[in-house]
């Protein structure tokens, strides 16, 4: 059995609802919908810049490493998986 922590930027540890909770708020602040994630991820410099812009906001490698597992994706690539958790997101705001 395997167990992933998630901490959050102030240093707090979070569950992985509150992780994926998280994430889903921040998502809009890299890119605002699946054509600009696209266009981020087809030129070979911007996802380099996307992920380090990531890190910084408290969701580094390892916690993105263990995003597919979260979400039951584990054969999806990064870019399948952001762009499921943004087209998550905008489907629950789209519920309101």
């Amino acid at each position: 059995m395997m167990s992933t922590s998630f901490w959050s930027a102030d240093g707090r540890i979070m569950s992985s609802e509150e992780f994926l909770e998280a994430l889903y708020g921040t998502l809009p602040d890299f890119f605002k919908d699946e054509a600009e994630l696209r266009i981020i991820w087809s030129n070979p410099m911007t996802p380099k810049t996307l992920l380090a812009n990531l890190a910084e906001a408290g969701y580094g490698k390892d916690e993105l490493v263990a995003l597919p597992r979260l979400i039951q994706a584990e054969n999806r690539d990064l870019f399948d998986v952001l762009d499921y958790i943004s087209l998550a997101r905008e489907s629950k705001l789209d519920e309101y």
